[in-house]
């Protein structure tokens, strides 16, 4: 199976198998510009093995609580990931989610998958890689980018339940998350056990 396709599904084992015992979060100074601050974040896995993940982070313009996250895990090629993350709430876990992104008026919709962390609620999307390479690439031309989590698949409901709806500058993004990508490559990663 190509790392294309087979890359949300890995990502999403992670998730299942990824007990954290040791969360440890720390600032990458040189991977902040802007409205954006770039992160490195470990999670001992059951295995004795560290999984990091390196995130570009912002804030939204016009929501509070939440964040846009663009992140890249050594493990998985340093693929791009993108994610919001909410205020937790009550949704069943197994929610049917689809993700909306719009880069000015032009929406893109993928499927995505839920996960949490902390207090929060992520929400990624669940596209093949050459896609979430292809909408990194639109982000990094772009100034804003409005994203919305729904409940419901959109292909397939006549009603949606907005989960999250969110805009969020990209002043700064590209130049965060390329220096974010940057770690993630210099990383090796960890052989499982």
């Amino acid at each position: 199976m190509k790392v294309a396709v087979a890359y949300p599904w890995v990502v999403t084992g992670w998730l299942l198998i990824a007990l954290p015992r040791i969360l440890i979060a720390e600032a990458l100074p040189d991977a902040s510009f802007r409205d954006w601050a770039g992160f490195v974040e470990s999670v001992e896995l059951r295995d004795g093995s560290k999984l990091f993940e390196y995130s570009a982070q912002s804030s939204p313009l016009d929501t509070a609580g939440s964040a846009l996250s663009i992140s890249f895990i050594p493990r998985f090629k340093c693929v791009p990931m993108l994610s919001v993350l909410v205020p937790a709430d009550d949704l069943d876990e197994d929610s049917v989610l689809s993700i909306e992104v719009y880069l000015g008026s032009e929406p893109f919709i993928y499927n995505g998958f839920r996960d949490t962390n902390g207090d929060k609620q992520v929400y990624s999307i669940a596209a093949p890689a050459d896609k979430l390479i292809a909408l990194r690439e639109k982000l990094d031309v772009s100034s804003t980018v409005r994203v919305r989590v729904l409940t419901e698949n959109v292909q397939s409901a006549d009603t949606q339940t907005t989960v999250a709806d969110s805009a969020f500058s990209l002043f700064g993004s590209a130049m965060s998350t390329k220096a974010t990508e940057l770690h993630c490559q210099r990383h090796s990663p960890q052989d499982y056990q």
